[in-house]
């Protein structure tokens, strides 16, 4: 069978599937039918300009391949183009040598913040671009070393976008060191004048409590939709305006909590999506924990009735946790999963990390495999060996995982994952 007798939707969908760049330089000029489709408007409008893994290995390869495309693609099709995906390898050959009136989105992946600054000072084009016409932007910036920027281009990023982005109203912004995986730089904005009259949507990735505050103090006035990843919240280091400053973490958030000292502040909010985990360390004080039926009893009292909650109502070595979140779950991870956890469908979770001072058996890992239907990436972290290691229970099987981190574990973990009779792992 020729690939040319498929549909017109199937060759659509096998061109999805690949890279672009890839069916631009390959297959433009092959014949009409495959023109036709590849410059068909619904498709061509998104032109995703990232290489692939092989051809950024191979500059030289590379930069002849985007080349071409530069030379005899773009200037048919680039007033069609209304979003662009692009790298530092191909965003001046791409962008820089023609106009794109249609443009409105642009996604920066794989950008150093020194190399982004370049592109937004002076006189470019992504700058006058960020002025006049780009209204959705995801910038995810990663920097191979933490190394200060030089004294002129010792910027920062997020500040300069806001600043620049005079029509911007969708803001998606990362920013993280390949050498420090789970830290994220802090914003710490220091211009008063850094504000958006615009931005309705901003989702973010922040290392501390301070930036969301930082982001909350007013400058974005017509803020609508905020979507905020907090790696660690401590007691506030800076002097800010409306904060809630917190001096003794003897206590778990739950609704009462999370009501008095939070949502009340922001009486025009009309939907929170959350997930907040409590990590209580406490070797000196003596304090009463809630029970999970405790927690559930402060969101009804406060008349919230789709949460779910685990938590430990006394402490293992001195440490007691507890997890709340709105239900339906819409995000993809789910972190710091117990032993004291309740149970339900998660079926938009991807990455799951599990921890605890007591051990993991069989049978949560059987409630884990039906509650997580769609897992693929799955962290054990539990030295502690397990009590029951008569496997009476059905084989489990984990569908879809296609990562299994098992650095951090007691060996009965390894067999409990790798022993075919145990776990199914088709993946």
């Amino acid at each position: 069978m020729n690939i040319l007798d498929l549909p017109d939707e199937m060759l659509l969908a096998i061109f999805n599937k690949m890279n672009m760049i890839d069916v631009l330089y390959s297959l433009v000029g092959v014949n009409q039918r495959l023109d036709q489709l590849i410059f068909d408007p619904l498709y061509i409008c998104h032109l995703n300009a990232r290489v692939n893994s092989l051809l950024n290995s191979n500059s030289n390869i590379a930069n002849h391949i985007l080349d071409r495309i530069c030379e005899k693609i773009i200037p048919w099709v680039h007033h069609k183009i209304t979003k662009l995906t692009a790298q530092p390898l191909s965003i001046e050959r791409i962008l820089y040598r023609m106009n794109y009136p249609q443009l409105h989105f642009v996604s920066l992946v794989d950008f150093g913040q020194a190399i982004l600054v370049q592109h937004l000072t002076g006189d470019t084009k992504l700058r006058r671009l960020f002025i006049n016409q780009i209204t959705h932007l995801n910038a995810e910036i990663n920097d191979d070393t933490t190394r200060e920027l030089s004294d002129e281009n010792n910027s920062n990023i997020f500040e300069l976008i806001l600043s620049l982005g005079k029509c911007l109203i969708d803001l998606t912004f990362s920013q993280s060191f390949r050498d420090r995986e789970f830290e994220v730089p802090t914003l710490n904005i220091t211009s008063t004048g850094c504000v958006s009259l615009t931005l309705t949507k901003l989702k973010i990735k922040v290392n501390t409590f301070d930036d969301c505050l930082y982001v909350l103090d007013g400058r974005l006035q017509c803020l609508s939709t905020f979507i905020i990843d907090i790696f660690e919240i401590f007691d506030s280091s800076a002097i800010i305006d409306n904060t809630v400053k917190r001096t003794e973490p003897t206590y778990i958030v739950d609704g009462i909590q999370l009501h008095d000292e939070v949502l009340i502040f922001m009486p025009q909010l009309n939907k929170l999506t959350f997930s907040i985990h409590t990590l209580v360390i406490n070797k000196y004080v003596t304090i009463d924990l809630p029970s999970n039926d405790d927690i559930q009893h402060s969101f009804i009292k406060r008349k919230y009735q789709s949460v779910g909650s685990y938590a430990d109502d006394k402490f293992t070595n001195s440490e007691s946790r507890c997890h709340i979140y709105s239900l339906p779950y819409q995000f993809d991870t789910f972190l710091h999963l117990a032993n004291c956890f309740q149970g339900g469908i998660f079926d938009k979770v991807r990455s799951l990390a599990m921890t605890d001072q007591r051990p993991f058996e069989h049978e949560l890992f059987d409630k884990i495999s039906r509650d997580f239907p769609f897992l693929q990436e799955l962290i054990v972290l539990n030295s502690k060996p397990q009590k029951n290691k008569q496997r009476t229970s059905k084989l489990i099987t984990f569908f879809h995982l296609v990562e299994l981190d098992l650095q951090n574990v007691h060996t009965d973990y390894v067999e409990q994952f790798l022993v075919e009779t145990n776990t199914c792992l088709p993946r």
